[in-house]
């Protein structure tokens, strides 16, 4: 799992999360693996409620391997958690699950 520590300054830096879809790398609050998103209880909750909120974005093409949570929008990723942590550059620290 990966946390966003703090803001990339004044200018935006972008970060292809697949399906021609970029997001400004600035409003990445987490990426998360897709099987530990599923097993935790809390993690559900909060997938449920954003997509009730229709906050959730699938991108996947019915096969998430991680979810990118922005300030904005939740979104089901087709690339990993390690792929994505390479593509930010840097400006995750790794909680000791990838």
């Amino acid at each position: 799992m990966f946390f966003h520590g703090e803001r990339l300054g004044s200018h935006s830096m972008y970060m292809y999360i697949g399906a021609d879809v970029l997001v400004d790398g600035s409003r990445v609050v987490a990426i998360l693996d897709i099987d530990c998103a599923e097993r935790s209880r809390e993690t559900k909750s909060f997938m449920e409620s954003n997509e009730r909120e229709g906050k959730v974005v699938d991108i996947s093409g019915g096969e998430p391997k991680a979810v990118v949570v922005t300030a904005d929008e939740v979104y089901l990723c087709p690339v990993s958690v390690g792929t994505l942590r390479k593509r930010i550059g840097g400006t995750f620290d790794s909680g000791g699950d990838e």
